[in-house]
């Protein structure tokens, strides 16, 4: 049987490796004080399932974390401390409680799905309509995107591993850890898009815990919105099309200045069903700095 003092442990551990005070847990849970976090850590006092599920939202670790055992149908003495039962609880009581923990989470996705608007996430314009909310949220008017303050701002922890030739970059979220890490042999501009299409997973895949690896040529629906949001953060569809002819000029200096490869530029703009160069020497002058980058690139490799 988990006792009060092993919760509290297990609450100072996960408080301690996300970086927050007693007091600022305190401040959290609407305490005047730290000294109820005190005792809830020292084991002095009962906690109920319901600040648990408090602490557990504000540290951002499942409940089950802290109380482990805890499942639907599952058997859990520590259920029986939680909810300051006098005697350990029947199978069919923990179920009746575990049934309303269930719900409330239910309805707490609900909510979520409600704050986006009706944005319908598994199509296309879902997935496009998203990065544009973002790109608000984050203040960006135009081209480039600053991914290192997105991650900041969407508490996404970055990091750069050699990951082989077949894996480009992964995300991993499990309630305690956020994480985006891509593949650090790759050039600058793959690992910025890299990061931007596990973003896209990040925010259109709205379960708790997931993990998703980004090999290379993988095509599938997800990976097929991921592309979408992670085209449209990096390079918007309305700027792109209000810069189309310097795009049809120029497709370098466009792809640099929204800091992605010309190749995604290019395939982006296909995407969008925006037409390449009529005129023929514009077209085969496009064509040319198009096949010169590919060349150079080519040979960096």
């Amino acid at each position: 049987m988990l006792t009060n003092t092993e919760i509290g442990k297990r609450i100072r551990g996960f408080r301690q490796k996300r970086g927050i005070t007693q007091a600022k847990l305190g401040q959290l849970l609407g305490y005047t004080s730290h000294v109820p976090v005190v005792n809830m850590e020292s084991g002095k006092n009962t906690i109920s399932v319901v600040e648990l599920e408090r602490v557990a939202n504000i540290l951002r670790v499942p409940l089950h974390y802290l109380i482990p055992g805890l499942s639907v149908g599952g058997q859990s003495n520590a259920l029986s401390i939680a909810l300051r039962a006098n005697s350990v609880l029947t199978p069919e009581e923990q179920d009746e409680i575990l049934r309303c923990y269930e719900l409330k989470r239910e309805q707490k996705q609900k909510a979520k799905e409600s704050m986006l608007g009706g944005l319908n996430l598994m199509t296309v314009e879902g997935a496009r309509g998203l990065a544009r909310r973002h790109l608000r949220d984050l203040g960006v008017a135009k081209p480039p995107v600053d991914l290192n303050y997105a991650l900041f701002h969407w508490d996404i922890d970055y990091d750069e591993r050699n990951l082989g030739e077949k894996i480009s970059g992964f995300l991993l979220r499990d309630g305690l850890l956020r994480l985006i890490c891509v593949n650090s042999t790759d050039a600058p501009f793959r690992k910025r898009m890299t990061t931007a299409h596990e973003l896209g997973h990040f925010h259109l895949d709205m379960t708790e815990f997931h993990c998703t690896i980004a090999f290379r040529k993988e095509d599938d629906s997800e990976e097929e919105l991921a592309f979408q949001y992670a085209h449209e953060l990096l390079m918007s569809s309305d700027w792109l099309r209000a810069n189309k002819e310097r795009w049809q000029e120029n497709p370098i200096g466009i792809a640099h200045e929204c800091q992605i490869s010309p190749i995604a530029c290019e395939m982006w703009a296909q995407k969008l069903g925006l037409a390449l160069p009529i005129e023929p020497e514009l077209r085969e002058r496009h064509d040319k700095i198009l096949s010169e980058w590919r060349q150079a690139r080519d040979k960096f490799k």
